[in-house]
């Protein structure tokens, strides 16, 4: 980071050096003749040198005499130079008004060049850029050209902030980074960090509660709803905010709840964006939930190019004897090469199984990955004993079975063994 203040400091300086001396240049009569003055002087002390060389027989007269004539005409050629260029310049002085020019142009550069860079560059990618720098050797000998990829920009930046653990904007673009990175739990607690030092701010609290939804399988009821619930106090009308918030109540089975937050935030969407469908794929399945009458429009959205998969999940009798009927049980399918996040999810107790449930776009998590933007899935199912969305040792699994997005018969699971 010192590199990049320093060279923005020399290159501004050079900027303003052209204008700076082409003014200055212009002499004044007066500091010619010192200049004169002092270069007579410098001539007469380097005779005097030669005198005593010659006397105490350094060199001979022949050689003394050769010097003499040199210095001679070096002195002639320098005061001729010095009067030729005071007269080229007009003789004269240096005025206020280039004074002002110059201050001008000391102001204006840097004040033109900041705004353009902050607005057309990335002021944020400073500190990473700095920490490269000071780490470049050894990251550049262990990893070769990947020091500069997006993995090795975020190790740096971490490594960064370790010092700078305060520092709103490096957390800020940490945070994004991990997401973007599908790095979930590192993302989620780099946002905590960066909620204790902003306090409650819409933005960082819906960006938390994202990453610790995903950090949990897509799971938003519990903590991620409270961060949401937060952000919609301080922007009622917030996308993300209205959205999530449908998400944790369809997820808990307050569907009324769910289409408030739908229904409220549908007119807000840009019309013919992907999301529009998704919506209505969502309020169509909150209405169906309700055992309320499907909107034409809903239900062709969920009939048209939406996957959907039955699965059966059946718990083993030795399996039964180990689970509380109150556990929470997570019925799932993620792509096979694709995000780690489930493409849907549906929750039930111990007490429902063995249960038959569906699983479509409606239940995706986000509009990009959804189970008809994909061909196969790992369906899978899992008791959890804590009740989180994170498999644990100690939880009750099925064996995933892989499936076709289009299959019409149901996906069979049976949770038959035990975490180790």
């Amino acid at each position: 980071m010192a590199l990049f203040y320093g060279l923005a400091v020399v290159l501004t300086l050079i900027a303003i050096a052209g204008p700076a001396l082409t003014l200055l240049r212009r002499r004044d009569p007066a500091q010619s003749d010192d200049r004169v003055a002092d270069a007579v002087s410098i001539h007469k002390l380097r005779l005097a040198e030669l005198e005593n060389e010659c006397r105490f027989g350094t060199i001979t007269e022949a050689e003394a005499e050769t010097a003499r004539h040199e210095l001679e005409r070096s002195l002639l050629d320098e005061v001729g130079n010095e009067k030729a260029a005071a007269s080229s310049a007009g003789a004269q002085p240096v005025g206020r008004r280039d004074w002002a020019h110059l201050g001008a142009i000391a102001i204006l550069i840097p004040a033109i060049a900041v705004p353009v860079y902050l607005y057309l560059g990335m002021p944020s990618l400073i500190p990473v850029l700095g920490v490269l720098e000071a780490e470049g050797s050894a990251d550049g000998a262990a990893h070769g050209s990947s020091a500069a990829s997006l993995d090795g920009l975020v190790a740096a930046l971490a490594r960064r902030l370790e010092q700078n653990p305060r520092d709103q904007e490096g957390l800020s673009l940490l945070g994004k980074s991990y997401l973007a990175l599908e790095r979930f739990a590192e993302a989620a607690a780099t946002y905590e960090k960066l909620l204790a030092l902003t306090g409650d701010r819409a933005d960082v609290l819906l960006a938390y509660a994202d990453a610790l939804a995903m950090a949990n399988q897509g799971k938003i009821a519990g903590r991620p709803e409270e961060l949401v619930q937060r952000a919609l106090k301080l922007e009622p009308e917030s996308v993300t905010g209205l959205w999530l918030a449908g998400l944790a109540a369809f997820e808990l089975g307050r569907y009324e709840d769910a289409l408030g937050y739908w229904t409220t935030l549908q007119p807000k969407l840009e019309a013919g964006s992907p999301d529009v469908a998704e919506i209505e794929r969502l309020i169509a399945e909150a209405n169906a939930a309700l055992g309320k009458p499907v909107a034409a429009t809903a239900a062709a959205a969920v009939a048209e190019g939406g996957a959907t998969l039955t699965v059966s999940v059946e718990l083993t009798p030795e399996m039964a004897a180990q689970t509380k009927p109150d556990q929470v049980v997570f019925i799932f399918a993620r792509a096979v090469n694709g995000p780690p996040m489930p493409l849907a999810v549906a929750q039930r107790r111990v007490a429902d199984l063995p249960v038959e449930v569906r699983l479509d776009d409606s239940m995706a998590m986000t509009p990009e990955a959804r189970l008809s933007g994909f061909p196969e899935v790992d369906v899978g199912a899992r008791v959890s004993i804590s009740g989180d969305a994170v498999a644990r040792s100690g939880d009750f699994e099925a064996e995933s079975v892989r499936a076709q997005t289009t299959a019409k018969e149901p996906v069979r699971l049976r949770i038959a063994s035990k975490r180790p």
